[in-house]
């Protein structure tokens, strides 16, 4: 409130505003210019493990933007320059929809404009994006052969020059240009993907982990192996094979964003509710997510230590859900005995429901 009184605030009263913020403990400053070309004057990194802030000069005029930590904010210094209302960090994942429910999601970079893009079942409302959002595809990560995930690879890579199309090796998709294997890796600007061997809902299926941050957390590309609250049916892979690639999943770090690529929470939570009825953070986070769809947002990307708590097929070795496997099992004619049966059990169970 003291900088937007001050006018045009000058590099040195912003530091001194800054100070201000960081004593305050909740906030993080970014300063850049309206049209987005960025100079470089002053950049402070306050330690303490609280926040940092940085200074960008505009040519004319100061401009410094507050944003709440981890998740875009409102401004609390502006100029005649510019009125924008939420930060525009560099590096962004947007969710793209298609079909009925599902997510095409796009990882961009502001500042050179080009762009990657995750599963394109369709191809039209990814150019729409990217012509909306004055973005260059460059490269496609495939997940998996469904043509919901791979329906508009061909028509996307001919609307511009070059493009990577990089997916699973001794898959039905041909049309990569990049096979890649359980080990490999995947370079696109400064992100180096881990490539993830996770069969079950298809035999080909891989994912595509990176524990550089965006929205401060890492990022996994999981197509239909893991959902919010549930997981992929079997159309190809076994319950084992399954169990075996969500481990790998739940293996990784708990700050992690799922990106999975289907909006299909609330029928999961469903099942979930029926399956563990006395789990109260489940239905707490079932009356979360009920408000975000009422409102229009999508419930994903998850976090993955969330899931580990709440999702049913990552919970084989929890009390509860390993009673509730051996309840449907004495009905269902199935047999109990061990964590794949829990998992088993439990996939049976959503099939059936």
């Amino acid at each position: 409130r003291q900088a937007m009184a001050d006018g045009n605030l000058q590099l040195p009263r912003a530091r001194e505003v800054a100070n201000m913020a960081l004593n305050a403990g909740t906030l993080v400053g970014q300063q850049r210019t309206a049209q987005g070309r960025l100079e470089p004057a002053l950049e402070a990194v306050m330690s303490g493990g609280i926040v940092n802030v940085t200074f960008w000069a505009h040519r004319c005029v100061p401009l410094v933007r507050f944003s709440g930590v981890g998740a875009p904010g409102l401004i609390l210094y502006d100029n005649s320059h510019t009125r924008i209302a939420h930060v525009e960090p560099m590096l962004t994942i947007n969710a793209i929809p298609a079909f009925n429910d599902n997510y095409i999601w796009c990882l961009s970079n502001s500042e050179d404009r080009k762009a990657l893009v995750v599963d394109p079942g369709q191809a039209e409302p990814v150019i729409e994006f990217l012509t909306d959002n004055g973005l260059e595809l460059d490269t496609i990560l495939v997940t998996h052969h469904h043509p919901d995930h791979v329906g508009g690879v061909s028509k996307l890579a001919a609307t511009v020059s070059d493009c990577r199309i990089i997916g699973p090796a001794n898959s039905p998709f041909k049309g990569a240009t990049s096979e890649v294997h359980p080990g490999d890796e995947v370079v696109w600007q400064q992100f180096t993907f881990s490539v993830l061997g996770v069969p079950g809902h298809t035999l080909d299926h891989i994912a595509y982990y990176t524990d550089v941050h965006v929205n401060d957390r890492p990022v996994l590309f999981c197509g239909d192996t893991l959902f919010v609250c549930g997981c992929g049916r079997l159309f190809e892979g076994s319950p084992e094979q399954m169990k075996r690639s969500l481990e790998s999943l739940r293996s990784l770090p708990d700050d992690t964003a799922v990106y999975c690529a289907h909006e299909y929470t609330l029928a999961n939570l469903k099942f979930a509710r029926h399956w563990l009825p006395d789990d109260e953070p489940l239905r707490d986070f079932e009356a979360r997510c009920q408000k975000r769809r009422d409102d229009g947002m999508p419930t994903v990307p998850s976090i993955l230590g969330e899931e580990k708590q709440l999702n049913p097929f990552l919970r084989w070795d929890d009390k509860a859900v390993i009673k509730a496997a051996h309840q449907y099992a004495q009905t269902a004619g199935l047999s109990v005995e061990s964590d794949n049966d829990v998992f088993a059990a439990t996939r049976h169970g959503k099939d059936t429901f």
